[in-house]
């Protein structure tokens, strides 16, 4: 018996494409699902649940003085500079001067510097200074109270001449930073490339028999095809020619399918039985150009359902009294394991496998692998 090593065998790039399509479904609704939970969680926890918050932006023209030693403007103030002015003591000082004796007076620093930011949009002689509030009104009295307090702080400052405000806040506009259309395209991105990767593991680690190939590269067993192959009924009459009585195993299932104990029947006799090619002594003889096949089996070839060796070990005995052995293995994931299970059993048997056959395959799979006339159908199939 042939020693299977799975991760010695090489990957088959098209089959893996082929079933990777044929589960694009799948793919496609992971995907949905992935979009939905990522990005419909972002958009709760970024816009939904978050109270709508109002921002008033104001700018400012900063003429700098002439520094004695370089003889050049002071023009070391960037936007981080500007930001982290605008949280100083200094300046929250100079601020809740301007609005001494208002409500807005009454906010404590801390708060109030959440609420104050400042950067460099432009260049570095034009800042510009926001004030982010959950109320409209309350971002533009801020803000108002912020472009004087700008004013007065450019007195304090060495290396400035005087700050100017040149685009006074007037109005505050709902502001968020939440991008619930990139969140949904990253969800969609990160998804489809994690499911990818799962069903690529998946596949490649998995001992699935998808083809009828994999039995004879894999176990080395003489493979009749499927019921659907071409030379599916000459390859029952060569295998099994001068049978009497051959038992058919199931590898994946109870019970023998009906339809495979039903072609196996039907290939007992080819369809052109009679207008066989015939020698001139009567006897059979090789088809020439033209004509069909003359391989046939005796009529009185005897099939015996077998019931399945993994839940019958008995079975071994009846296997002995056979002139054949044909297992029909199903195809699908996980059904190397089995194979080598059943395989072995029969190796300690002294049970001789005769052919095997790949039962309930997927036909357009097949087709698609070996390119026939069925990628337009796979496709179809899986739209």
């Amino acid at each position: 018996m042939r020693e299977c090593e799975y991760a010695s065998e090489p990957m088959d790039l098209r089959l893996l494409v082929l079933r990777l399509v044929g589960q694009s479904r799948k793919i496609l609704l992971i995907t949905l699902l992935g979009v939905l939970v990522l990005g419909g969680g972002y958009y709760l926890m970024e816009v939904a649940l978050v109270p709508t918050r109002y921002v008033a932006t104001s700018l400012y023209q900063v003429e700098y003085r002439i520094d004695p030693i370089t003889g050049n403007e002071y023009t070391y103030i960037n936007g981080a500079a500007w930001n982290q002015w605008m949280g100083t003591k200094e300046f929250l000082d100079m601020l809740y001067q301007n609005l001494a004796g208002t409500e807005e007076a009454r906010i404590d620093r801390e708060t109030m510097k959440g609420y104050l930011s400042a950067s460099l949009q432009m260049n570095l002689s034009m800042p510009d200074t926001r004030v982010t509030t959950q109320d409209a009104d309350l971002s533009v009295v801020l803000a108002a109270a912020v472009e004087r307090t700008m004013v007065d702080f450019a007195a304090v400052q060495k290396g400035i001449e005087t700050i100017r405000v040149v685009d006074p806040a007037v109005e505050a506009y709902a502001y968020s930073e939440a991008r619930p259309l990139n969140a949904c395209i990253l969800s969609a991105v990160v998804t489809l490339f994690l499911t990818l990767v799962v069903l690529v593991l998946k596949e490649l680690g998995d001992d699935a028999v998808w083809l009828p190939v994999t039995l004879r590269k894999r176990y080395g067993l003489k493979v009749l095809g499927t019921i659907e192959s071409a030379g599916f009924a000459e390859n029952v009459r060569y295998l099994l020619r001068g049978a009497k009585t051959v038992g058919v195993l199931p590898v994946g299932r109870e019970q023998v399918p009906e339809d495979v104990l039903s072609a196996l029947r039907a290939a007992e006799v080819p369809e052109d039985a009679e207008a066989e090619a015939m020698s001139e002594d009567g006897t059979p003889r090789p088809a020439g150009p033209g004509e069909k096949s003359t391989m046939r089996l005796e009529k009185s070839l005897v099939w015996d359902a077998l019931p399945c060796a993994e839940l019958h070990p008995q079975v071994s005995g009846r296997i002995r009294t056979l002139d054949g052995l044909v297992l029909a293995v199903e195809a699908g994931p996980h059904m190397g394991r089995r194979l080598d299970a059943v395989l072995e059993y029969l190796h300690t048997q002294d049970c001789q496998v005769t052919a095997a056959l790949l039962s309930h395959a997927d036909e357009t799979l097949l087709r698609c692998y070996y390119w026939r006339d069925g990628i337009k159908a796979f496709f179809r199939k899986n739209k």
